[in-house]
């Protein structure tokens, strides 16, 4: 393709908007606590109940029993997947203020302290969120979700080593998307890029409890992809994470770098439009 002023103009408008759905939408953190550092214990078999639907179930069990801790953390967890599905960061202050309370209440609940340490991640405070899942772990030494904060926390406080045997824990405990997911962003962190693969293709194939969840690795299974120059592939996986959650920003904006790649960069502004103008963090 000949590079010409309008190309140029082109690619930059891409570039501006690509950057922008990654701000939004936290894609540039790979450890994200989206897959697995939930709040609260784990949902019950067979909900399919949607988020919004949960959210509204959990506030009335509170109203009714305000002393059930148990459903503040729960309700957290939803509003966590709410920042998930939609990019509302207005999400997590209607988390920290659950967790708040929750914690007035039970200050020695595992699960409470999980959910303050995904917030924390959330919120790139890394420190507080190492704190808060070594304390989550403390309290609950069966439980394996305290563990992803751990390592996520590690992970980006640059531990590693500690990162690596936090994670063979957890992998042995429960391997599941949550650890598998992980694995694969320790080994891609390491530059081994076909191990990262075959890691997240154990997370994909492991399914979620959420249908956000199982997209979430899937656009992770194209952003590796991509990364290899496999545009096909790349464009396969991000398709499938179109399908098993419509509307899904990373997966919109991951088949845009690949409409991008090979030169429709009409096609990929316009979808990338469509994953930022739509988003209440704008």
């Amino acid at each position: 393709m000949t590079i010409t002023r309008t190309n140029l103009m082109g690619l930059a408008a891409v570039a501006a908007a690509f950057l922008a759905a990654l701000a939004l939408f936290g894609v540039l953190n790979r450890s994200h606590p989206a897959v697995g550092g939930s709040a609260g214990p784990d949902p019950s078999p067979g909900d399919v109940r949607s988020t919004d639907a949960r959210i509204a179930s959990l506030q009335s069990e509170i109203r009714a029993q305000p002393s059930d801790v148990g459903s503040y953390a729960l309700l957290a967890d939803a509003y966590l997947q709410k920042v998930r599905e939609t990019g509302d960061a207005g999400f997590y202050t209607r988390a920290a203020g659950v967790l708040a309370a929750a914690h007035r209440r039970a200050p020695r609940e595992s699960a409470v302290a999980t959910g303050l340490g995904t917030l924390a991640l959330a919120r790139h405070d890394f420190r507080a969120a190492l704190t808060w899942g070594m304390t989550a772990h403390g309290l609950a030494r069966e439980v394996v979700r305290p563990y992803g904060v751990i390592v996520d926390a590690q992970v980006e406080l640059g531990r590693y080593g500690a990162a690596a045997r936090t994670l063979q824990r957890m992998v042995d405990l429960k391997p599941n998307l949550a650890s598998y997911a992980r694995v694969s962003y320790l080994r891609e962190l390491h530059g081994d890029l076909a191990g990262a693969l075959a890691a997240m293709q154990d997370a994909v194939a492991a399914g979620g409890d959420e249908p956000e969840n199982v997209a979430y690795v899937q656009s992770l299974l194209g952003d590796l992809q991509f990364q290899r120059g496999d545009l096909a592939a790349a464009r396969v996986a991000y398709g499938r994470a179109a399908y098993e959650f419509p509307g899904y920003a990373p997966a919109n904006a991951g088949l845009a770098r690949v409409d991008a790649a090979r030169g429709r960069l009409g096609p990929a502004i316009a979808r990338l439009r469509g994953v930022v103008e739509p988003c209440p963090s704008t």
